[in-house]
């Protein structure tokens, strides 16, 4: 006992001749400078000394005192009493080096830093105290501080893809090492009175996690007033107040260098007016479904400057018409109201 300090040659016990070689390693890594609290970890003792590589007689033990934490799972052969771990029967060698494992329990949260004294010695197996080779070493873990969780924080608020019925919310929200749930809260006034929950629907860790949301059923032409509210175990946070304004209901002209064409209703439900200038000769008319499929777009009246489609076959949702003109793509946005 307490030879992880002082050594193995007190007491004419063991001479020293060349020095060995300790390593503690924690979960393989023998350059770990802090432990995690109450992680238990895999702790590998090696001990070598080149000079014994040849002798079959060679053997090694060791001490280990530690000051913080618990010893489990040790190898036979060893004792394990309050805060030491020693050998009870020596180890053969394998070309001059040898290992004992086992594991520790680090300390509760708050326990400070642990320090790990190990000697190790290793005896040619004569019998007499000539001709081994023992050494001591010291490693010292700080306790890894965990960052304190708090409330989550909001920023980059932004809205768009504004249409007369819906609008898209985001912002980067920050969860600050406690679960997050995030959501929109909006309304004509800033009483709000409606709630959209943010995608993803939990935000974990400590640094910016992009969220948004998408508003339907929206009224045209109208200003809405929006906030988002983040919510972990440390409180609520909320962003300020913002604003933006739905597109008016009526038709979506697009404007080219020459000329400019309409379509309406928009929003529309069972058909749709584009009126422009040589709309028969000019151009190839389509509509562009949301994921990017091109579809077919029944006329149900033509004259050389007003197309009159039927919609009705169209689910809900937001589309775009497309045109070919004189070689160049054109789009205008067409929402479908069922």
């Amino acid at each position: 006992m307490g030879v992880s300090t002082t050594g193995c040659g007190g007491g004419g016990c063991h001479a020293a001749s060349s020095a060995t070689s300790i390593f503690i390693s924690f979960d393989g890594n023998s350059n770990l400078t802090s432990y995690t609290p109450s992680k238990k970890y895999s702790v590998q003792i090696s001990m070598s000394n080149s000079s014994y590589s040849s002798n079959a007689l060679a053997k090694a033990g060791f001490g280990l005192g530690f000051t913080k934490g618990s010893i489990s799972n040790t190898p036979s052969g060893t004792m394990s009493m309050t805060g030491e771990l020693h050998h009870t029967t020596p180890k053969a060698l394998s070309s001059g080096s040898t290992t004992f494992s086992f594991d520790w329990t680090a300390p509760v949260v708050g326990s400070g830093a642990a320090v790990f004294n190990i000697a190790g010695n290793i005896v040619n197996g004569d019998g007499g105290t000539l001709g081994d080779a023992w050494d001591k070493t010291t490693k010292t873990l700080t306790e890894e501080v965990v960052p304190a969780s708090k409330k989550a924080t909001i920023a980059s608020v932004i809205s768009n893809s504004i249409l007369p019925t819906s609008a898209s919310i985001s912002a980067q929200i920050n969860a600050n090492n406690s679960a997050t749930v995030a959501e929109v809260q909006y309304g004509a006034t800033t009483s709000y009175g409606t709630i959209k929950a943010m995608i993803p629907a939990s935000i974990s860790g400590s640094s910016a996690t992009p969220a948004s949301a998408s508003l339907t059923g929206l009224i045209p032409n109208t200003t809405y007033n929006y906030r988002i509210k983040a919510t972990n175990s440390q409180g609520d946070t909320f962003s300020t107040n913002s604003t933006f304004k739905t597109s008016n209901a009526g038709a979506a002209i697009f404007h080219t260098i020459a000329e400019s064409i309409s379509i309406y209703p928009n929003p529309a439900s069972n058909y749709i007016i584009i009126k422009g200038e040589n709309l028969r000769t000019n151009r190839e008319i389509s509509i562009l479904s949301p994921l990017g499929k091109r579809l077919s777009l029944p006329i149900i009246s033509s004259s050389a400057e007003e197309l009159k489609a039927n919609t009705s076959a169209l689910s809900k949702g937001i589309y775009y018409i497309l045109w070919n003109n004189n070689g160049k793509m054109e789009s205008i946005p067409i929402v479908i109201e069922k």
